[in-house]
């Protein structure tokens, strides 16, 4: 994930520690996306603050095209409402 902001050494040692303090398993893909839509949303929602946190950080140091994607991504996991309704 990190390649795609290009972000230097301190933030990809950041998104190393965040990936190394919750197992975070690959969900192959499926035919029928529905099987893994649940296992795909708790795997967010366990990695919810550490990516909040992460995307904080990586938004002041992104080059300029990945930022819109970055705040995106930030805002969105800033709002609570988004949080609960995956939550349900």
């Amino acid at each position: 994930m990190f390649e795609a902001f290009e972000i230097d050494d301190e933030d990809s040692t950041l998104f190393g520690s965040v990936c190394a303090s919750v197992a975070m398993p690959f969900v192959k893909f499926s035919k029928t996306r529905w099987l893994v839509k649940g296992r795909v949303i708790s795997i967010i929602l366990s990695h919810w603050e550490p990516l909040k946190q992460y995307f904080a950080t990586v938004l002041h140091h992104c080059p300029v095209a990945a930022r819109k994607k970055a705040k995106m991504i930030h805002s969105v996991l800033s709002d609570d409402a988004n949080h609960l309704f995956l939550s349900f």
